[in-house]
Parts: C-alpha cells; structure tokens; sequence
C-alpha cells in the first residue's frame, strides 16, 4: 500500500474534514490530521469517495471537467492535468456526460485514487467499499420503510418510493 496520506488516512480521495458524519470516520478529537477526514478503515474512506462523487454528479457536475474543477480546485491542484489523467486512466471521454452508475462511478474513483495518491485503489478495494455503501444504503430504506410504515403520513412512503427521502452519510 501506498505511504500517501490519503492511504495512511483511510481516505484514498482526500476529503476535507467536514461535519458530516460520515460511516467509519474517526471522530474529530481523535482525528490526528487536522485538514482531512480519517477513517477506521480503508473501506469507509472508499465509501464516502463514491457518494462523494455521486452526489457531485447528481447535482449537475456531469462531466469530468465539471466534477474535478469543483473536487480538485485550481487553487489546490493543476486541475486541467487532473482532468487528463482520469480521462486516460478511466476511459471515459472529456465532456462525456457521466452518469451514477458502478461501472462509471468505479473507473472514476479508481482513477482519482491514482490522481490522488500515485497509487490507485485496486477494484478489490473498491468493491469493499461499494459493498458498504449498498448495505448502509439498504439499512437507511428499511429503517424508513419501517418509520413509514408506522407514520399515519402519506408523505414518509411517497418520498420513499419517489427516491427523495434521506440520505445516510
């Protein structure tokens, strides 16, 4: 494994330190970096990268160019050579319009792990963090499949079924 930070962190796409309360993520008392998030395990970083990039692309940052200029500012990165190297690396094209799926969400994560880090996860790595993500995301809708079942609201199973109820972080 590589000696970067983002792997001695657990945190293979160096994600600030934010207040979501991400799964896996050290508290802060105990976080020993200071600028990025840590996490217990490798796995848990991978996780919070994907619905990290998921959620950048859901919310119209569609292309490369447009998710990297917001991950990877210019002010902090050479973004135009970032942008290069994850459209070589993960073959998708510039200005190819991305969508959320886990064979796009896979390419790009592993590419920008290797941006990231002169060392990209490997798609074992990558699998144990998509893994966790499908079993959180399955624990949040059978927990608000229960609360909606229980509410006398109609509201809790429409936004359920509507795909517009929360989001575990």
């Amino acid at each position: 494994m590589s000696n970067s930070r983002g792997y001695r962190n657990n945190n293979p796409g160096n994600i600030r330190i934010t207040k979501i309360p991400w799964v896996g993520k050290v508290a802060a008392t105990a976080n020993t970096d200071r600028a990025f998030e840590q996490f217990v395990h490798l796995k848990y970083g991978v996780r919070a990268m994907i619905l990290d990039v998921r959620g950048k692309i859901s919310k119209g940052l569609n292309t490369i160019e447009k998710l990297l200029a917001v991950y990877a500012p210019k002010n902090e990165n050479n973004t135009g050579a970032y942008v290069a190297t994850v459209a070589r690396l993960s073959g998708l094209k510039t200005g190819q319009v991305l969508n959320t799926n886990k064979d796009t969400l896979q390419r790009l994560v592993i590419a920008m792990s290797q941006v990231e880090n002169g060392k990209a996860l490997t798609s074992i790595q990558f699998e144990e963090g998509w893994a966790v993500q499908a079993a959180t995301h399955a624990d949040v809708v059978n927990t608000v499949k229960k609360t909606a079942s229980q509410s006398s609201s109609p509201l809790a199973s429409a936004d359920l079924e509507s795909g517009s109820g929360s989001q575990v972080s």
